[in-house]
């Protein structure tokens, strides 16, 4: 669903990363460490820019460019991105480099300087989309973004929610709340798990130093 002012435009490889780029180009001219960050990133992206995404795929140094880009460590595999994704070094500096002009002069900086820039940001952000800024609301995190949409779907009593046993548990809990809820004006649903008869593949356990070293 879109608003009537709605903008929807093809947004290419190249044109995610050169939009992108304007705003972080502001972050950049205040530091180094991020100016390098972003030049880097560049230049990786302009030399798989002709490819075609499956050739992008597998190519090694580029992903190794975006790899380093992140603070993570190596001594292990990370495969819980979801409720704690890693922030690329970029995003952390700026977030180090806003906290500490914030400890300058907390009221004045927040209230009159940071809060008036949030529509800013907000405008960049569908240009960066391609979608009209009345359809971006930004939120603390991405399960809030989602809890907003399960409290405003327009269910009726009797619906059914069919989940699975994988569902992310924040989820499930908001479900359950408005629930909880709407029990006095007779709003009731069921939850329908969806489970499979088949036994999920054994992974192979391997040893702390076989993951360290792959």
């Amino acid at each position: 669903m879109t608003s009537p002012n709605s903008v929807i435009r093809k947004r290419t490889r190249r044109d995610f990363i050169s939009i992108a780029g304007k705003g972080l180009g502001l972050a950049a001219l205040s530091s180094a460490t991020i100016g390098s960050l972003l030049r880097n990133v560049e230049a990786a992206s302009k030399n798989v820019a002709h490819l075609t995404p499956e050739e992008a795929a597998t190519d090694e140094d580029y992903w190794a460019t975006i790899q380093n880009s992140f603070s993570v460590t190596r001594g292990i595999i990370n495969l819980n991105n979801g409720g704690v994704s890693p922030s690329p070094r970029i995003v952390t500096e700026a977030l180090v480099r806003y906290i500490w002009e914030q400890e300058d002069a907390t009221a004045y900086t927040m209230w009159q300087i940071l809060e008036p820039q949030s529509e800013t940001i907000r405008t960049g952000l569908a240009e960066l989309f391609g979608c009209d800024r009345e359809e971006i609301a930004i939120t603390r995190n991405a399960s809030e973004s989602l809890e907003i949409l399960l409290m405003g779907m327009d269910l009726k009593p009797g619906d059914e929610i069919l989940t699975t046993t994988q569902d992310y548990p924040r989820m499930l809990t908001t479900l359950r709340q408005r629930e909880k809820r709407e029990i006095s004006s007779s709003f009731r649903f069921r939850f329908r798990r969806r489970t499979s008869t088949r036994s999920p593949p054994r992974l192979k356990k391997e040893s702390p130093t076989a993951l360290a070293s792959s």
